[in-house]
């Protein structure tokens, strides 16, 4: 099903996100905590990332698992880092490819 995310900021680290499946629409906040923004930029080879395309890669990472309203309105990003070995490594290759 095709999904639309569009993200916009709210306060420092911090996003609003909202998720069009089909005709369900969900909202979350998400937070980038800026040590993991830099974590992740360090692992992209520095890469001059903003904010929005992490959480945005971020979310798209989520979605491929789950549908949007399986997701919990407010996501941590540092939370989901340290719950799923397999995000920063994807997250990498994600933003690596569209570089």
């Amino acid at each position: 099903m095709s999904q639309h995310v569009d993200i916009r900021p709210m306060a420092s680290h911090e996003f609003a996100a909202t998720v069009e499946e089909g005709q369900t629409v969900t909202h979350h906040r998400v937070v980038l905590p800026p040590d993991l923004a830099e974590e992740v930029r360090l692992r992209a080879d520095q890469l001059a990332i903003p904010d929005y395309r992490i959480v945005s890669e971020s979310l798209d990472f989520l979605l491929a698992d789950h549908p949007n309203t399986a997701l919990p309105h407010d996501i941590d990003l540092a939370r989901l880092s340290s719950q799923n070995e397999r995000y920063l490594a994807e997250l990498h290759d994600r933003l690596v490819a569209m570089a």
